[in-house]
């Protein structure tokens, strides 16, 4: 577990928005820190709360490499996961790559299961898109010695997005041969084949299924969802009867499609019949933080994506491909995302944006980003020449032992003492390269 985040952990500033959460404040902005830095205090806030948090960033590439940083500064300390923004489809297609679903359904599984602080990060748009509500999220897990009913597992299964085939090949189907059920679950390597004897499972293995050859036998297996728009077979009559197709063929084709198949590729233009109020992922951190990096540009990345779906809508309703239903919704609003979690921090330039996230205090950082250096070795060691002779403490952080040994020898070589650390920060007047170096 890396220790660097002690930098940070014991400023004021961050003694207070601790205090802050302590004493049960519902929102504080914080100011004043970098984009280096802002990982860096979330790693810390991660560990001494232990609580789950959303770390919402304008953008995708934001988002994923904020789950890159918070997965070095806190290895083995933090589940991290990046959830990523998916395609709606309003059109039917023959074949669909689902792995981004699967990469979703992967964030909802470590949010129910995880032992361990769950950090997510998400991307403005892909946070107010729609998911499995928190209510109707479930995956159950098969041992050897259970007894199980095969008509209801059936009916769980096809609730949850899988679909039945003669021989499971793929991810998200499963299929029923006597007394033989083979399911492939998302996040799996291998399908599991589950043998019964009666209605007790008898055995459990995992198989290839290219050659359908066992691998080796297993005692559980987890089964998680496959999608994320989920209903019954008994909401499925609901959603005819709201769908109002009169002599339209093409929304009679879809309500065929929902008789006979269930689910369909084209069933998210159909999200407002099915969901009332959008389910996003906020709706899982009720007891947790919701970090919203510059909310300013967040709320202007999902207002841009409301926007486009509306016009997309608009136009399969002028093609007779749907009815829109007056309010219809299919991303939620800024001002709903902006209220999820327990406690909300909003990372600002300025503490005017205050006023959207309705903040209680504001703490400002007194940090400053250092210009990248390109390999410039020579401007790296005159600046921590500079900060070694003020009295700072100096970390510098290494992506690996062997680079830190090799910046520690430059060190060395410019009348500098480098300590390596695998833990820990540097002491005042000391620089630590980490896997850590101080300068004493």
């Amino acid at each position: 577990m890396i220790k660097f985040k002690e930098a940070i952990a014991s400023t004021e500033e961050y003694k207070n928005i601790a205090s802050y959460i302590e004493r049960g404040l519902k929102a504080v902005t914080v100011t004043g820190l970098p984009e280096g830095a802002k990982t860096h205090f979330v790693a810390s806030l991660s560990e001494d709360t232990g609580k789950n948090i959303l770390y919402v960033a304008p953008t995708e590439l934001e988002a994923k490499n904020a789950a890159e940083n918070l997965k070095f500064f806190l290895g083995e300390s933090a589940e991290v996961a990046f959830f990523p923004q998916k395609d709606y489809v309003f059109h039917n297609v023959e074949a669909m790559n689902n792995d981004v679903i699967y990469d979703r359904i992967n964030c909802l599984h470590l949010l129910k299961c995880a032992e361990k602080p769950v950090i997510i990060t998400v991307g403005a748009a892909a946070a107010v898109q729609y998911t499995v509500p928190k209510e109707l999220y479930d995956e159950f897990e098969l041992s050897v010695g259970e007894t199980v009913n095969l008509s209801e597992l059936t009916k769980k299964l096809i609730f949850m997005g899988y679909l039945r085939s003669e021989n499971v090949e793929g991810v998200g189907q499963f299929s029923i041969r006597g007394g033989i059920v083979d399911i492939f679950s998302p996040g799996e390597l291998y399908p599991v084949r589950i043998e019964f004897w009666g209605d007790e499972i008898d055995t459990l293995r995992s198989f290839d299924p290219q050659t359908q050859l066992s691998v080796k036998s297993v005692q559980k297996a987890y089964i998680v969802p496959c999608r994320e728009l989920v209903y019954s077979s008994e909401a499925v009559s609901k959603i005819v009867k709201k769908i109002n197709a009169g002599e339209n063929e093409q929304l009679l084709a879809d309500i065929e499609r929902f008789e006979n198949k269930h689910y369909f590729s084209s069933a998210d233009k159909y999200l407002p019949y099915i969901y009332g109020e959008i389910p996003i992922i906020g709706d899982y951190f009720d007891e947790g933080i919701c970090i919203f990096d510059n909310l300013p540009s967040v709320k202007t990345k999902i207002k841009v994506l409301r926007e486009q779906i509306a016009e997309e809508t608009a136009n399969l309703a002028e093609k007779g491909m749907i009815k829109l239903r007056k309010g219809a919704e299919y991303v939620q609003k800024f001002s709903y995302l902006s209220e999820c979690g327990g406690f909300k921090l909003g990372l600002e330039v300025l503490t005017k944006h205050n006023d959207l996230l309705k903040s209680n205090a504001a703490v400002n950082f007194a940090a400053r980003a250092v210009q990248p250096y390109f390999g410039n070795t020579e401007q790296i060691v005159e600046d921590i020449k500079f900060w070694h002779g003020s009295g700072y403490g100096i970390n510098i952080v290494s992506g690996s032992r062997t680079k830190a040994e090799a910046f520690a020898k430059t060190l060395k070589e410019n009348d500098f003492l480098p300590v390596i650390k695998s833990e820990g920060t540097a002491e005042k007047g000391e620089t630590a390269c980490k896997i850590c170096c101080s300068l004493r």
